[in-house]
């Protein structure tokens, strides 16, 4: 039986969580509007969920591919904006992991995501040119097909 590595994520970035008070002057920041997602917030800092996957990564080397597929999975269709973004963060700090995803996985992780910063966390800095370059044929038919997805 698999782990449930989603809930363990899940309690942590709950445990983080710092919504802003009434009388802090974040609750007149609207984060939805900045960051293009319509997506509800726990409002954990980046630092911390930076933290988060560290340790985790840390704590579970013995995390197969297909248990991170699934950890991802259940992360990029979650409910809040911070799921979205850790998800990003694991695909950045396992990059053994993170190179051998399919393709397909990861288009059908980005059609998940709405708004600047959903796919800056997903993409952003993630790919270097070496993962990209040593799987080119399969990276330039992805990289064309999003190209001339309707989908921006």
């Amino acid at each position: 039986m698999s782990k449930d590595y989603y809930s363990e994520i899940i309690g942590e970035l709950k445990r983080f969580s710092r919504p802003p008070k009434k009388n802090d002057k974040q609750r007149y920041f609207d984060p939805n509007r900045y960051l293009g997602t319509p997506k509800p917030f726990l409002y954990v800092k980046t630092s911390l969920k930076r933290k988060v996957v560290k340790n985790f990564l840390r704590h579970h080397p013995e995390m197969t591919l297909p248990e991170f597929c699934r950890l991802l999975d259940r992360l990029y269709y979650g409910k809040t904006f911070d799921e979205l973004s850790i998800a990003g963060m694991f695909l950045e700090y396992a990059p053994k992991l993170r190179s051998k995803i399919k393709l397909t996985l990861l288009n059908k992780w980005l059609s998940r995501l709405e708004g600047w910063a959903e796919v800056d966390s997903a993409c952003q800095s993630n790919f270097g040119a070496e993962e990209i370059l040593a799987k080119w044929p399969e990276w330039k038919k992805f990289l064309l097909k999003l190209s001339r997805d309707r989908n921006i």
